[in-house]
């Protein structure tokens, strides 16, 4: 859409963009553990929006090179602290709150691009259609809860699978954390190789973008 590396301050727009969409994950994160009873996140300053607080110095510069794959620091949870609820699942309706987060962001948003189509409002940010910013980042934080909804750890879908799968499976799920970042690389890597022809990890997220567009779709009135 953008020529972005003969642009370096549209560049900057857009870094900046992914990175507030990773900070509302994990403040997404960080409000639904809070809400369950544990304040750890909130005693460390994990309870904000501010970006600052949520970047981790290697993912950011694995994001700037990489131009999608980055990470932030994980929000600090204890599940003990859940009250009246099982750890597991407090663990569970936890992670969901990252992805859950970053679809309302993406439906706000989607909401304030009908309301100035509907008034045919015209305004550019550093030479840049603010339609198009807001387009970009309802994207991007779309791709973020597919994403992280991938089921391999250390990505939230792994975290909710494991709260709601019986204690039997405890020792397989160990395995699974140890292993897990090792075979989320394999499975780039296998994309990469393979020039497009085995594309698990994006075909896993093209299926759940379908209806989460949707649903933003209908949450905005933008769509049926």
């Amino acid at each position: 859409m953008f020529e972005l590396a003969s642009k370096p301050i549209i560049f900057l727009l857009f870094v900046l963009i992914f990175f507030f969409s990773i900070s509302f994950h994990e403040f997404g994160h960080s409000l639904f553990a809070y809400w369950l009873g544990d304040n750890t996140a909130k005693v460390m300053g994990r309870l904000t929006l501010n970006p600052i607080s949520h970047l981790d110095p290697l993912g950011s510069i694995f994001f700037l090179f990489s131009g999608f794959v980055g990470w932030a620091k994980p929000v600090p949870v204890n599940p003990f602290r859940f009250e009246k609820i099982n750890p597991k699942l407090g663990m569970a309706i936890t992670s969901i709150g990252g992805p859950l987060f970053n679809l309302l962001l993406a439906s706000l948003l989607a909401i304030v691009a009908r309301v100035l189509t509907f008034f045919d409002f015209d305004l550019s940010v550093w030479g840049v259609n603010i339609l198009a910013i807001l387009y970009y980042t309802i994207t991007i934080n779309v791709l973020l809860a597919s994403f992280n909804l991938i089921p391999i750890p250390p990505l939230d879908g792994a975290k909710i699978l494991q709260g709601t799968l019986f204690s039997s499976f405890d020792s397989l799920w160990l395995a699974m954390e140890r292993y897990g970042p090792f075979i989320l690389i394999g499975l780039f890597l296998l994309e990469d190789a393979s020039n497009g022809r085995l594309q698990p990890i994006s075909w896993f997220i093209g299926v759940l973008q379908i209806p989460f567009f949707y649903i933003v779709r209908l949450i905005s009135g933008t769509g049926t």
